[in-house]
């Protein structure tokens, strides 16, 4: 069996189009996919993670203080997530 992973972040925007007079009607769509193997270590998934959110716009040093914050039981991680698309 083959295990693929998707991190998949959409983005839409609404723009004056070419032909678009008083109102903007034209959706601007930006999607950001990281996508790998799913038969790996799960020290890659966290690389793919981490390399998927400085895509998205977090910064590097941003992430690296929020995960300080879980390795120092500051913040909780939760397996449930607490909002569902």
């Amino acid at each position: 069996m083959k295990k693929t992973v998707k991190f998949l972040y959409k983005e839409t925007d609404i723009v004056f189009g070419k032909y678009d007079i008083m109102f903007p009607q034209t959706e601007d769509n930006k999607n950001t996919v990281v996508e790998f193997d799913g038969d790996v270590e799960l020290k890659d998934y966290f690389s793919q993670f981490v390399n998927w959110l400085t895509k998205i716009g977090f910064n590097e040093i941003e992430i690296i203080e929020q995960i300080r914050r879980y390795c120092n039981y500051q913040d909780e991680i939760s397996s449930s997530s607490t909002k569902r698309v």
